[in-house]
């Protein structure tokens, strides 16, 4: 498959800070519905919805989904195996916890509660982010929906399963089976950060977390390969099913993360790159800078 379309952003994740969980089913503005745009240009518009967004009242029901082509519903992880948790991080912890009795590489939704519905302190009933995207997409049917496995503190297993070709192949089998499960779902999004390290798990926070040249090396022809069994696998539930399942795949822009990834060799199994055009400057630098780029800059 060809690569369709690279973008240059991705629009934040979509947050709305209030003072209690989902507010049952209730949407606050259930009497309003945006109008819907034509889109020509060939691009998507895409935004993430992060799981723990409806702990502070947005649920998936009030993003204005007539205004975007793509939702990425984060987070959902590969399971670390039995490996202990970080008792320093919570995420760690909870993936811990929900990965019980799981073997590497088996995909899971990092917040099932949040995933599938929870009673509230008043006694009304969430009914998860799942059966909210299925009614949000059934309104605007236009919509993708994808599944986001990773993001910034859940990246760590994909450094275990990638060394084996039994942890990838149960990897993409057991997110297959997640889509067949979920059929909201269009495809699926990996926001690996980062193929030869240097993310959450850096060695700086780490120094056992240091990947040698020779890993780095691997990790990169792996990524390739995860992606091309992810494509075959997506195809023959496509078959089946009679739809496209797109495969996405958020990205880091920094020239630094640049040679990490075989571009030329794994975008013909890819649907679109997601750039993240952002944290080109973080806390912890020695240097003030803008955290995306604002304006092209030319030595001197």
């Amino acid at each position: 498959m060809k690569l369709r379309c690279v973008i240059s952003s991705l629009a934040f994740p979509l947050f709305l800070f209030g003072c209690g969980g989902g507010d049952g089913d209730a949407s606050p503005n259930a009497d309003y519905k945006a109008p819907t745009f034509e889109q020509t240009s060939g691009k998507i518009v895409g935004t993430y919805y992060t799981s723990w967004s409806n702990y502070y009242g947005y649920t998936p029901s009030q993003i204005p989904a007539g205004d975007l082509t793509h939702i990425y519903y984060a987070f959902l992880a590969p399971c670390p195996g039995d490996k202990p948790a970080n008792e320093m991080n919570s995420a760690d912890k909870q993936l811990a916890e929900v990965c019980k009795g799981k073997k590497v590489g088996e995909a899971i939704f990092a917040d099932p509660t949040a995933a599938f519905g929870y009673r509230n302190n008043n006694g009304s009933r969430y009914t998860g982010d799942i059966t909210h995207l299925t009614n949000l997409k059934a309104a605007y049917p236009h919509i993708k929906v994808l599944p986001s496995f990773g993001g910034w503190d859940l990246s760590g297993p994909f450094h275990d399963l990638i060394k084996t070709q039994a942890a990838r192949d149960r990897f993409v089998s057991s997110s297959i089976a997640l889509l067949e499960e979920h059929p909201v779902f269009d495809g699926i999004d990996i926001d690996w950060e980062f193929p030869g390290g240097d993310g959450a798990t850096n060695p700086d926070n780490d120094p056992d977390l240091a990947l040698t040249p020779e890993e780095k090396a691997f990790e990169k022809q792996a990524f390739t390969e995860l992606m091309k069994s992810f494509r075959l696998s997506l195809d023959a539930l496509g078959n089946r099913t009679n739809r496209h399942y797109e495969l996405t795949a958020a990205v880091n822009a920094s020239p630094y993360y640049i040679n990490a990834i075989d571009y030329k060799n794994v975008a013909q199994y890819m649907d679109y790159f997601l750039v993240m055009t952002y944290d080109f400057f973080v806390t912890g630098r020695m240097m003030l800078g803008f955290t995306r780029t604002c304006m092209t800059m030319v030595a001197t």
